[in-house]
């Protein structure tokens, strides 16, 4: 059975974990421009933007299975998801999580469904802390965002642009 860790990626673990910057070094996400994007995210752009993203990466044998980015944001919701989530009415734009970043190396076996979970479930436990109630995240083109529409995903569009959307369910 492999051991699989999830490692918040920081200024502190770079110093510390030598492993860890030639696992992200290492990083090849799957072969699409999207995929391609995210890779030199993590490699060039994740330290250098944490304090504003949080990274945390999901490491199994020396190799980045996959990571995700995460931060504050919002999102622009139509009066009647408002409503739905119990919120007073009158304010569409509303405190998000929303997830920045996301890829899975591209010979892992991780699923996008599991980073889902793992982004979903911190995002569940910050918002208790911030006050968030969606989770949200920006889809790079029509046919991604069908992608995150459909099952097992389930994400709904916002009232306004392409950013997509979950409501944050209260911690079980």
């Amino acid at each position: 059975m492999t051991t699989r860790e999830w490692i918040i990626w920081d200024a502190s673990t770079a110093a510390a974990r030598t492993d860890i910057v030639a696992a992200v070094e290492a990083f090849e996400s799957i072969g699409t421009p999207a995929g391609n994007d995210a890779a030199r995210w993590l490699r060039v752009d994740a330290l250098a933007n944490d304090g504003s993203t949080r990274t945390w990466l999901l490491l199994a044998e020396g190799r980045v299975e996959g990571y995700v980015a995460l931060c504050a944001g919002q999102v622009d919701l139509a009066a009647t998801d408002v409503a739905a989530l119990g919120l007073p009415p009158g304010r569409p734009r509303l405190p998000a999580i929303l997830l920045a970043w996301i890829a899975r190396h591209r010979q892992s076996s991780v699923s996008g469904k599991e980073l889902i979970d793992i982004a979903y479930g911190i995002a569940q436990r910050v918002s208790r802390q911030i006050g968030a109630v969606a989770f949200a995240l920006d889809p790079g083109d029509d046919a991604v965002a069908e992608i995150w529409r459909a099952e097992p995903y389930g994400f709904r569009t916002a009232s306004r642009g392409k950013r997509l959307w979950l409501p944050i369910s209260p911690e079980a």
